[in-house]
């Protein structure tokens, strides 16, 4: 999730990544802002593949600790930008309550992938290994008809989709099934194919003018992907600081791209990059991104406070609901 921020500060605040590297004006922002680009672009698909390696399991809980951590951004951030000059609209304030439909396509197509997970989980229980056939044929579609033909017509949308989101969950999973021979690999040449992997898609992108190099559709992106997480898959440690962050970062993403947060990143951005020199730049803007994280992890702890509670008795009346329907359905059998 820190590499998100990242993503997007670099590579969208700024202006965004040009389709094509001008080689007739190369500069040391261009160039470095290609090369962060090329080294956290596995972002997404890191954290899909995270899910993937541990499984998602569908449930109520799960639903609604999504909806409550949404509506406790969504709602008072709406609150706080009417405050700041803003106007009031019923209408507006009433649907920030459909969170789920506000959030993007990242949370959307989430949301789903949690929905359809019994059904992929239940599909590689049955297949167990053999599912890296299926796996690699899914990354020969994907990798063919977006990355090299750019055929929109599968809806891959260079990563940002659901389907998209499949792939990179039957992954994790393989991965998963996979672990015990693939644990026999050191770190050293893991570190050695993410690094080169990160190479290969710089150079796709300066060299070769390669626009969707960056994609999360990109088989070099996800080689990437899939070699930075074994470096740390091969760890086993716990430390519960990081597990308490951990459980806070999906907040860290509908925060920072979400209004007012995002209007002062991006002015922050700009009047940052226009009146200092781009070390300097680096510099400011890395403590910013440290804080925003940060911050949106205190956040939602404090958000929490007020919103497990509810989600707890929300989770409660549902599953009563749900028993007397069983219990009903019993008796009439």
């Amino acid at each position: 999730m820190l590499f998100v921020v990242i993503v997007h500060c670099n590579g969208w605040l700024v202006g965004g990544m040009p389709d094509d590297f001008d080689e007739t004006n190369i500069s040391l922002f261009r160039v470095s802002q290609a090369t962060i680009q090329a080294i956290t672009c596995t972002c997404v698909n890191m954290f899909l593949l995270i899910s993937g390696y541990f499984g998602l399991k569908l449930k109520w809980k799960s639903i609604l600790n999504i909806y409550m951590l949404l509506i406790s951004i969504s709602i008072p951030f709406y609150l706080l930008s009417v405050y700041l000059g803003g106007t009031f609209s019923i209408r507006q304030f009433l649907s920030r309550f459909m969170a789920f439909s506000r959030s993007g396509y990242f949370v959307e197509c989430y949301l789903l992938l949690m929905f359809f997970s019994p059904v992929l989980n239940a599909f590689i229980d049955k297949l167990g290994r053999s599912i890296l056939l299926w796996v690699l044929l899914f990354w020969g579609i994907e990798i063919y008809f977006e990355f090299i033909l750019h055929d929109a017509d599968l809806g891959f949308k260079n990563g940002y989709s659901f389907i998209h989101f499949v792939l990179i969950y039957i992954t994790g999973r393989t991965l998963s099934l996979y672990q015990d021979p693939l644990f026999q690999i050191s770190r050293k040449r893991y570190l050695i194919c993410y690094i080169l992997s990160t190479f290969i898609i710089l150079c796709l992108y300066i060299v070769f003018d390669v626009s969707s190099s960056y994609s999360y559709c990109s088989p070099f992106n996800i080689i990437a992907t899939c070699s930075l997480f074994m470096i740390f898959a091969k760890s086993t440690y716990y430390n519960r600081w990081i597990n308490w962050i951990a459980s806070s970062t999906f907040a860290v993403y509908i925060i920072h791209t979400s209004d007012p947060v995002f209007n002062w990143l991006r002015n922050f951005d700009v009047k940052t990059l226009t009146n200092h020199t781009y070390p300097s730049y680096l510099l400011i803007m890395g403590g910013l991104i440290i804080v925003v994280f940060i911050g949106s992890i205190i956040y939602d702890k404090i958000a929490k406070i007020v919103t497990v509670p509810i989600g707890n008795y929300l989770e409660r009346n549902i599953q009563k609901i749900n028993k007397k329907q069983f219990l009903f359905s019993k008796s009439q059998m």
